[in-house]
């Protein structure tokens, strides 16, 4: 087939312009080179603006056909439908993909010589072929449906010499009618194949490295948030560090590891401020621990008191709510979220959706550069904070700062309430640091810009509180209205949440009511909070347990379950004072039976004794052990002095 070969006449009037054609970088070129490229481009121009070929190709230094030769090297097109361009006037430089234009070698023996471009030739006439060959690929050589776990090039060159067998290729058909039939062309097939599919990616070096596979190809999405508090993203995080609990056991004061603390953090996608954030002592994150991440960017913020000695905050560091004047509660129109189990509660699809107002996206699976801002952010915490410490377990397995994280924890003693007061210093010092994608501004800087600005800054007002849409950390239930008034007996009115009476001075008067049902919002992080609303949808203000021993010291309501089945099971006196106490003094006394071996391990009893405090704010009672095992309070010992180790406990 004869190909058009483009003169002035017929040169299409968009390639007319040579001032249009992409440039050459002439910067790597020796001098030959450069002069050869000076005297063809100064005749193209000519040639181009005047249609005299003859002055043209003399002032080229070629004959006229040659001229004509360079012409439609310019404008051969690329892949992407561009022309070449000047380019195409570097000597040896290639315009077009090698084409084969002669028959394939038949006979035995043939394919050794004056084999260039004879397998993509072969693809060509056989396309049923050419997809054969790449589900062999995507499969890494593989028998049947079933990827093969260690795929090999060798595997997928068998494989398909053995299907073109199949398919009725005879040794005198190429590829077949080589030494080697066409191994190496089918390995160099497959070799490119692979770097540029994703599936093949995915079988040859883990599904991570084919979902990689479609970054780095110069196409990205367009900006969606166009004004702070438009798109935030959040994501929880791991901490590479391990930390301790400090029990007073009977040999004085020691430090039990406990599980790696989790973080969940909130950052605005405009101002890369981060607006809230929330830690969990815990093995795995929770619902409610999001939940609580999203309630921290509306409440005002103030600095932690420091048990950590150090520089603390830097100048002006802090979150929005709170470190800039005036700023308003952050409610966010749109939360960016990935897959994992807990986005998809009820409680956040459902209960952040309705008391924000918001829309939530979920990103696919494994795709973390659908959150990249939070990603980044993670891991300068880590670069910066948690892996500088002695307890830091790494970045991954084989990482040279990974060590003997448990033992260091212990002896160098490191507090969960160090690690979170880090945490609190790290993010709010974050938003005081200058960012090269923001000019040089902070992101407490950019938020309060947008406060200050001329064309004004419209926060999100917030969702009015009715009786089936609560505040945010709030679950909305219906309880049943309990109680009695008959002869010789009465029992005031009364709801019962989790095994526990509440009323309040309005509700006990109301023996109406009973046999009926209260809408009850109870605050999760401390259900000793609760809000009632009558069967007439009338608020009926806060309501207060009726047992002292729950009233006392503030509790979640998942710590309350656990009491209570630990109260079912005789573990913890079903006639205590304080039923939240009693449960710390529990896994305090658990945590000392759990430690007794010679060698350290981290504790999940010591974790949940973390979080309890962390959540009830109470202090770890002082325990001591009987020989029977069971506890008993033990007067506070001394501390010991820094040059003494403390005794052995096995």
């Amino acid at each position: 087939m004869s190909i058009a070969r483009y003169t002035f006449r017929t040169l299409p009037e968009h390639y007319r312009d040579p001032e249009q054609w992409p440039a050459a970088d002439l910067s790597q070129q020796d001098e030959p080179t450069l002069a050869r490229f000076e005297r063809f481009a100064r005749g193209m121009r000519l040639y181009l603006k005047t249609g005299a070929l003859g002055a043209a190709s003399r002032e080229a230094g070629c004959s006229p056909p040659c001229l004509i030769d360079q012409l439609n090297r310019c404008v051969q097109l690329r892949a992407d439908g561009s022309p070449v361009g000047w380019p195409a006037l570097v000597a040896y430089q290639r315009v077009t993909r090698y084409s084969r234009r002669q028959q394939l070698p038949s006979g035995k023996g043939q394919a050794s010589q004056g084999g260039a471009g004879a397998f993509e030739q072969f693809l060509a006439d056989h396309e049923m072929l050419r997809d054969l060959l790449h589900s062999i690929v995507r499969k890494g050589g593989g028998q049947g449906a079933v990827a093969s776990a260690r795929p090999s090039l060798h595997g997928v060159a068998a494989r398909f010499v053995k299907a073109c067998r199949t398919f009725g290729l005879s040794d005198r058909d190429y590829p077949l009618n080589s030494k080697s039939e066409g191994r190496r062309s089918i390995e160099r097939y497959a070799r490119a194949f692979i770097m540029r599919d994703a599936p093949s990616m995915s079988t040859w070096y883990g599904a991570q490295a084919g979902t990689e596979l479609l970054l780095g190809s110069g196409k990205s999405t367009f900006e969606f948030a166009a004004a702070p508090l438009d798109v935030t993203a959040m994501d929880a995080h791991k901490l590479h560090c391990v930390g301790t609990v400090v029990i007073t056991g009977p040999a004085g004061p020691q430090d039990v590891p406990i599980e790696r603390l989790w973080i969940d953090a909130v950052i605005d996608k405009r101002a890369r401020a981060i607006l809230g954030y929330s830690v969990s002592i815990a093995k795995e994150i929770s619902a409610a621990d999001v939940e609580e991440a999203l309630v921290f960017c509306t409440r005002e913020w103030r600095p932690r008191e420091l048990t950590i000695p150090g520089p603390g905050y830097a100048p002006g560091a802090g979150f929005p709510v709170g470190a800039i004047p005036g700023f308003p509660p952050c409610r966010p129109a749109v939360i960016v979220l990935d897959n994992a189990s807990q986005h998809w509660a009820e409680r956040i699809t459902q209960g952040v959706r309705r008391s924000f107002g918001c829309a939530l996206s979920f990103g696919p699976v494994g795709a973390w550069w659908h959150n990249p801002i939070v990603e980044r952010l993670f891991r300068t915490l880590e670069q910066h904070g948690f892996q500088c410490l002695p307890s830091s377990t790494g970045s991954h397995p084989a990482d040279r700062l990974r060590g003997e994280f448990v033992a260091q924890a212990m002896r160098r003693s490191i507090r969960w309430e160090e690690l979170v007061d880090l945490v609190d210093v790290l993010l709010a010092n974050y938003n005081a640091t200058p960012h090269s994608a923001l000019g040089g501004q902070t992101p407490l800087m950019v938020l309060q810009n947008h406060l200050q600005s001329q064309s004004g800054f419209l926060p999100r007002l917030s969702v009015p509180i009715t009786v089936n849409t609560p505040r945010l950390g709030w679950s909305v239930e219906r309880r049943y209205i309990a109680g009695r008034c008959d002869r010789g007996r009465v029992v005031r009115p009364y709801i019962q949440i989790d095994r526990v009476r509440y009323t309040n001075s309005v509700l006990c008067t109301r023996f109406d009511w009973v046999g009926s049902t209260l809408v009850t919002h109870i605050y999760d992080a401390d259900c000793r909070r609760v809000l009632a609303f009558s069967p007439t949808g009338d608020a009926l203000g806060e309501l207060v347990p009726l047992d002292k021993a729950w009233a006392s010291t503030a509790h979640s309501r998942a710590m309350r379950k656990q009491i209570n089945a630990l109260v079912r099971n005789g573990a913890i006196d079903a006639q205590a004072d304080d039923f939240v106490l009693s449960y710390l003094d529990y896994l305090a006394k658990k945590t000392l039976l759990e430690v007794r071996g010679p060698h350290p391990a981290v504790s999940p009893t010591a974790t949940q004794l973390a979080n309890a405090a962390r959540v009830s704010g109470a202090p770890i009672p002082h325990v001591s052990l009987a020989a029977n095992g069971a506890g008993t309070v033990a007067p506070l010992r001394p501390l010991l002095p820094g040059h003494i180790p403390p005794p052995p406990w096995a």
